[in-house]
């Protein structure tokens, strides 16, 4: 089964940076479909990560 995770963010790329690797090291790749990081008009610091 593939999975998607969306995840709501509001320019703390420091907490989205850990919970990214957490994510990585916890799923493994055949699972993953995708991740979605919704952001609040500021893709900036987003796009830096």
């Amino acid at each position: 089964m593939k999975i998607s995770i969306i995840i709501p963010s509001q320019n703390n790329t420091e907490y989205l940076s850990i919970l990214l690797i957490f994510l990585n090291d916890n799923i493994y790749e055949a699972q993953m479909e995708e991740i979605i990081i919704v952001n609040n008009f500021d893709k900036k610091k987003i796009v830096n990560l």
